[in-house]
């Protein structure tokens, strides 16, 4: 019993990770996206 609980919980720590994976690696696209926009914008205006 406790090993399947054991397998279950490693199963959702699992999905848990690789979302999280995805999200933060968008999160860091998006912040360099920005970043990248917010400093081509400054040297068209500049």
């Amino acid at each position: 019993m406790s090993m399947l609980k054991g397998v279950l919980l490693t199963r959702r720590l699992s999905f848990t990770g690789i979302v999280c994976r995805y999200f933060f690696f968008f999160f860091h696209f998006w912040i360099t996206f920005l970043g990248l926009k917010e400093v081509l914008l400054r040297l068209i205006v500049n």
